[in-house]
């Protein structure tokens, strides 16, 4: 369960549009909706998560990539929020209310899974293989 308390506690500059760079503006109560981190922290946990030293992913990249993915919009303080619930280490970007995420660029990979499907239609045999989350099969004639 997400406590956004518990969030504000480990990063306090948190707000809607990702990190406040201003303090004299904090406490905000422009928040991001629980919901929407959640979807983030759902998004993530199908992604493998690989730790490093150098941060690769960009928190607007990990955003348009949840964003297309979902077919919904999420903020980017939902995206630095869910890598704070996550414990995920990031850095700030200078002069920038996003994050930069310690994560190799793989988590911009769609799940794995393979799934094959034969089909017999008017006495013809088709092979289908379903490839990550697409939505429209892979014929193999």
């Amino acid at each position: 369960m997400i406590d956004i308390n518990k969030l504000l506690a480990k990063e306090p500059r948190l707000t809607n549009a990702g990190i406040e760079l201003d303090e004299t503006k904090l406490p905000t109560n422009e928040l991001p909706e629980v919901t929407e981190i959640q979807r983030v922290v759902d998004w993530l946990e199908t992604r493998e998560l690989k730790i490093t030293k150098c941060a690769k992913a960009y928190s607007g990249s990990i955003k348009h990539n949840v964003e297309q993915e979902m077919k919904t919009y999420v903020s980017n303080g939902a995206v630095v929020a869910a890598l704070v619930h996550l414990d995920i280490p990031y850095k700030t970007i200078k002069k920038s209310n996003r994050v930069n995420a310690h994560l190799t660029k793989n988590i911009f990979n769609r799940p794995h899974f393979k799934r094959k499907a034969v089909l017999k239609t008017n006495n013809i045999l088709v092979s289908i293989t379903l490839q990550g989350q697409a939505k429209t099969p892979i014929l193999d004639y």
